[in-house]
């Protein structure tokens, strides 16, 4: 599982804690998790999923189009 750096210390540690899986930190163009060459998962929590909403819903749109563009299985996780 591909990480990117600026995801939470606290989620990396969890899940490094999962056996049969193995977990690196890098620098992700799109999305804060990748599954190799499969998948990319973007994770937002509540409060700015309310405020990209707030804001005319601009920046989750893009988000949601540079996940389309990897051309990967993409999953938008909000928490």
């Amino acid at each position: 599982l591909l990480v990117d750096h600026r995801e939470p210390a606290s989620i990396i540690t969890a899940l490094r804690r999962v056996s049969n899986l193995q977990v690196v930190r890098t620098e992700l163009e799109s999305g804060g998790y990748a599954v190799a060459d499969r998948m990319v998962i973007e994770r937002i929590n509540q409060a700015d999923f309310q405020d990209q909403l707030q804001c005319g819903a601009a920046r989750l749109i893009r988000k949601a189009e540079t996940l389309a563009a990897t051309g990967l299985h993409r999953s938008l996780l909000i928490e």
